[in-house]
This record gives C-alpha cells, sequence and structure tokens, in this order.
C-alpha cells in the first residue's frame, strides 16, 4: 500500500507543483491567458486517455507493469520539459506528461484488490490522505523553487 500512496503522491504533486509557477510560464513563453489555461486543460485531458489505457494494460499485464511503465514515461516527460525551450514543444510534454499520470487509475484499482473486507476503508482513507497531501505539498514546493529562479528582471 505504501507504494501505491508514494505513485499518487508523486503523479499529483507533480500536477499541482506548476500552479504557482503559472504567472511566470505566462511570462517567459509569452503566452496568452487562454494559452496558460490550455497547459492546464491538456495535462487533465490527457490523464483521462491515459487512465483508459493504463487501465486496460494493467487487467492485461498485471498491476505491477501498469504502475511502473506509466512512471518511467512520467520520470522521461518531467526531463524532456525542463530542456524545452518553446510553447508548443512544452504543451506536448504536459500532454504526454497527463497520459503517462493516468496510472493514478491503476493504482486505485491495485489498492482496491489489496484490500480486504476490513482493510479497504483504511486503504480508501489513505489514499484521500494522499490526495490532500500533494495539494498541500506541492504548491508550497513549486513556489519555493519558483522564488529560488526569479531574476529582478522579471515581471509578475
Amino acid at each position: 500500500m505504501l507504494m501505491i500512496i508514494i505513485v499518487i503522491l508523486a503523479d499529483l504533486i507533480g500536477f499541482s507543483l506548476l500552479v504557482p509557477i503559472y504567472p511566470l510560464l505566462h511570462n517567459y513563453y509569452i503566452i496568452t491567458e487562454v494559452q496558460t489555461g490550455y497547459f492546464v486543460q491538456i495535462w487533465a485531458l490527457f490523464l483521462c486517455s491515459g487512465g483508459i489505457f493504463f487501465g486496460i494494460l494493467s487487467d492485461k499485464l498485471g498491476r505491477k507493469n501498469g504502475l511502473l511503465i506509466p512512471i518511467i514515461g512520467s520520470i522521461i516527460t518531467y526531463l524532456m520539459a525542463f530542456f524545452v525551450d518553446t510553447y508548443p514543444l512544452l504543451l506536448t510534454c504536459r500532454a504526454f506528461n497527463g497520459f503517462f499520470n493516468g496510472n493514478f487509475v491503476v493504482a486505485m484499482a491495485t489498492a482496491a484488490d489489496i484490500s480486504t473486507k476490513e482493510t479497504r476503508l483504511k486503504n480508501m482513507s489513505a489514499i484521500g490522505a494522499a490526495l490532500s497531501l500533494s495539494w498541500i505539498v506541492g504548491p508550497m514546493l513549486g513556489g519555493f523553487v519558483s522564488s529560488l529562479t526569479k531574476t529582478p528582471y522579471q515581471a509578475i
């Protein structure tokens, strides 16, 4: 169950980490507010398709592979996003990251599979706590990192 919690935390901290950085992205890439909205939307859109894909994949290859393959994909997309310098490439990285974060669905299914009737409530509550914790840690960490990278010439 601990591994499932770690997967959920990693996926959703990665999403919520960028919330305080949106104004910096807006200024760095010189994009409109609508394009900033696309940056947020595309992750959720691809999360839905990734959830379906990795759900089917985990039914065929097993839950472990259904969790491991997307984690590797997420790591690759985060590394790629670090090196891109144009908005379309960043948007593409964000889309693929949303797709690979579809393993969130597999994590929940795995938690349900390993739960007995007596432990189901405890396990689902742990997943809810991980969701809440990710929304606390992610923006806090993103704000801290963005404060380290600001220069006096950046307007927010």
